[in-house]
């Protein structure tokens, strides 16, 4: 029973349909989630009807509206008096816009204009002013004040207008919970400017003239001025103030010029009409206008009080549609808050279950990680973020909630909303996407793979492994290392104290001295590098030379041209290890050779020496004497024979043997040789195929040398072929070259490699009991050599193959070799 659940567990399908079932049961949470959310907002769930968000809403539009509407119409009462100020043309409007007499234009002369009888009457000509009348449930209360934002003293009085339901804006009302209020505040900024009036032009343009003269030596710019000792009055311009008179006869000084701690930003020429009592124009009035980058300021604050429950109950006997809608909703409220709460439980178990069954698979009861669940950690925990970022980016940018709190405008559902269904799909898709990234999450944690998995983790493992590798093997050189790093490290201290003495009390120098710290410990690594790589180098050469040939230079952390040093002596490990190699193998051969050449010897020469006693014997008749002669005779020409051989071998081996060469047919030559071997061959049992080359194979050689070479390796094949083969012996030409090739089938095994068939005094039988010297392949191969052609042997099981290989032009145009 428990391995059938755990393979319906494991089965891939019935994985694939929890997360369908998950990503469908999300959406039935949004989907109904959406509608609690709107019945929350519409207050369907509080027994309050007062309380409910639309009416608040409708509530706050309204109060928002009125005292947008009232202040606005103060604010553009406000602008128009600014404005009748700015435009002055004629010196009497400039006196009288100067309340003060100071001749600058402020907020302060704009707010003195101000009563609160025009802002009374700005208030109602409002359109809303009617409405809140009628209604009696906003009390409306207006105030203004001027500031400045320089030194300058300014009128801090304020206007003050109340209207609407007045009673709401008495202390004691305001202690009504079912009272608040709305505020709306304003500023208008009211540039500052200065007039300087003058009888004659000349005088303007002079005034002008000193005070550009003065701007030339100081900043206009308050912000960038700045007076400290550097600036004295002795630096200032001096000018000749007699001669600049303005028209009630004082002269111009600096600080008639400035406004608080500003210099004028421009300076402006005005012409003003002057007036005399009739009102006729009189003349003209000269006048400088200096403009500041200072302003003044006139605040607006316009609070509205509200009577909520008389402002619902107005919204609800002009809006019964919403009452209806409301109505609607509370019918509702208990089966969609019910079917809410179902599909969020079941979204919620089936989530866990998922969770619980990851890392399940088919018919095995233990936890078992797939391809897909080995995934990196960083990478599934990236794309589980990704997939919640992507929901949750869906539901903002779309504007979900929104959609719920703002259909009750059309009272209608949430759920009607087409836009708003669409937009659960994705959202519901990639909780279920989200979920299947955390459930391999969730498989690592139970397999114990969490860590594992984690490609950080992994990164410092093995940077900590790295790190105690280098520092074993910097312990293991600092034999070599730790006088030359000891004492860079103190020359190094004694220069950062020097430095840091030069540079004590400058941040740059401070600067100079951590960047000087980081290249000495830079150098610090560089040497240690060094001095390791040099001692692993020495070390292996010391070793090597006192015959250490298995010592091996590590240079797999080495760089640049250490590693190449580390590799030349590694080559020449490995070349003395060969070279060791052959003169032990020909130590060997030696011995060998020794051996067989003594017992070749003794055979025949134990013989002669038997049948020689033999002979002696008187008794002993003719008919015996004759047989032990012809053995007599045999093993002599036996042993004659084989110091032949050994004299040729020595002589072709040595090179002491002359050369006559000639241009030879390969074909023809052994063609001759193979049919005076062809009743030899037969008598053996064995066929010869001969096989020409289709060209002439024409080379250089000696043909005696070649003759011999032939015959040594046809009188082999006849000894040691296997009777009843064939003996393949061909000339075949290719890549201009020509081969000579021998083949044949080995009687007995052999059990010695090509090259040791080669030395002398060996035989393909170990035994050695057939006869011959051993010494024909060895002499083939020194002649071959002699005559620079190449002599391979090659053996393949008991198929025995010889080559000869000349170097050769060709037929057409012969060349020699």
């Amino acid at each position: 029973m428990d391995k059938t659940i755990y393979k319906i567990r494991g089965n891939v399908f019935f994985k694939l349909g929890i997360y369908i079932l998950v990503a469908v049961l999300a959406y039935g949470t949004l989907y109904t989630g959406g509608l609690v959310l709107q019945g929350s907002y519409l207050g369907v769930y509080s027994d309050d009807d007062q309380g409910a968000t639309p009416y608040e809403r409708l509530v706050n539009d309204y109060v928002e509206d009125t005292n947008d509407a009232l202040t606005e119409k103060v604010k553009a009462y406000i602008q128009d008096t600014r404005s009748q100020l700015e435009s002055i043309t004629t010196y009497n409007q400039l006196v009288s816009a100067d309340h003060n007499g100071d001749m600058v234009i402020t907020a302060d002369d704009v707010f003195r204009r101000l009563t609160n009888a025009d802002t009374t009457s700005a208030i109602k000509s409002s359109y809303r002013y009617e409405d809140m009348s009628e209604r009696g449930d906003i009390g409306y209360m207006l105030t203004a004040s001027c500031s400045d934002d320089t030194n300058v003293s300014i009128n801090n009085g304020k206007i003050k207008v109340t209207t609407g339901n007045i009673k709401l804006i008495n202390d004691d009302a305001r202690l009504d919970d079912n009272i608040y209020t709305n505020d709306y505040d304003s500023t208008i900024e009211v540039p500052v400017k200065r007039y300087i009036v003058f009888d004659k032009q000349s005088d303007m343009e002079q005034g002008e003239q000193y005070i550009n003269a003065l701007l030339g030596n100081y900043d206009p710019y308050y912000d960038e001025y700045i007076y400290n000792e550097e600036y004295e009055e002795s630096d200032t311009v001096e000018a000749d103030t007699d001669s600049v008179l303005t028209a009630d006869g004082k002269s111009i000084t600096k600080q008639d010029i400035m406004y608080g701690d500003y210099y004028p930003s421009s300076v402006e020429k005005l012409y003003l009409d002057e007036a005399d009592d009739s009102g006729s124009s009189s003349g003209k009035v000269y006048c400088l206008v200096l403009s500041y980058d200072a302003y003044s300021f006139i605040n607006i604050t316009g609070k509205c009080y509200v009577d909520v429950a008389a402002a619902v109950d107005n919204i609800k006997a002009s809006n019964p549609e919403m009452v209806q809608y409301i109505g609607r909703w509370r019918t509702k409220s208990k089966g969609i808050l019910a079917g809410f709460a179902v599909m969020l439980l079941l979204c919620i178990v089936m989530s866990i279950f998922s969770m619980v069954n990851a890392g399940v698979k088919t018919g095995k009861e233990t936890i078992t990680l797939g391809r897909f669940e080995r995934t990196p950690t960083e990478l599934v925990l990236a794309m589980t973020v990704c997939s919640v970022a992507a929901a949750v980016g869906i539901c903002v940018e779309s504007g979900i909630a929104s959609m719920c709190v703002n259909q009750y405008r059309n009272y209608t559902f949430v759920s009607e909303n087409i836009q708003y269904i669409a937009f659960l799909v994705p959202v519901a898709c990639l909780y279920s996407v989200a979920l299947f990234f955390f459930n391999n999450i969730v498989a690592k944690v139970k397999a114990g793979t969490f860590f594992a998995d984690c490609l950080i983790i992994r990164a410092l493992k093995w940077i900590a492994r790295k790190t105690k590798a280098c520092f074993r093997y910097v312990k293991s050189h600092m034999s070599l290392t730790q006088k030359g790093v000891w004492a860079y490290i103190g020359i190094t201290i004694v220069e950062i104290i020097f430095v840091a003495i030069l540079a004590a009390g400058s941040m740059r120098g401070l600067l100079w001295v951590v960047i000087y710290i980081i290249l000495k410990w830079l150098c610090i690594v560089g040497i240690v590098a060094y001095l390791i790589q040099t001692q692993e180098l020495y070390k292996c050469a010391k070793e090597m030379a006192e015959g250490n040939l298995d010592r091996k230079a590590d240079t797999s952390k080495m760089f640049w041209v250490f590693r190449a040093h580390g590799e030349h002596l590694n080559q020449i490990r490995d070349g003395m290890s060969k070279a060791v190699e052959a003169r032990m193998k020909s130590e060997h051969l030696k011995t060998e050779l020794i051996t067989n050449v003594s017992h070749d010897i003794k055979t025949p020469l134990t013989s002669i020496i038997n049948y020689v006693d033999l002979l002696q014997k008187d008794d002993m008749d003719e008919k015996t004497r004759q047989e032990y002669i012809e053995v007599l005779s045999r093993q002599s020409a036996r042993l004659k024979k084989l110091i032949e051989d050994l004299v040729e071998a020595s002589k072709a081996s040595t090179g002491n043997i002359q050369i006559n060469w000639a241009e030879i047919d390969a074909n023809m030559l052994l063609e001759q040789a193979v049919a005076e071997y062809e009743d030899k061959l037969a008598n053996a049992g064995l066929k010869v195929v001969f096989t020409r080359s289709e060209l002439p194979a024409v080379i250089r050689a000696d043909g005696q040398h070649l003759w011999r070479v032939f015959d040594n390796l046809l009188c082999n094949i006849s000894k040691y072929a296997m009777p009843g083969t064939r003996v393949y012996a061909s000339v075949i030409i290719d890549d201009r070259k020509t081969r000579i090739e021998f083949k044949n089938i080995s009687r007995d095994p052999l059990n010695v490699s090509s090259d040791e068939l080669m030395e002398r005094f060996v035989r393909g039988d170990s035994s050695r009991n057939t006869e011959g010297s051993g010494l024909g392949l060895s002499i083939a191969n020194s002649l071959c050599t002699l005559m620079g052609a190449k002599f391979r042997l090659s053996i393949d099981g008991d198929l025995f193959k010889a080559v000869i290989t000349f170097d050769c032009g060709t037929p057409q145009k012969k060349t020699n070799c």
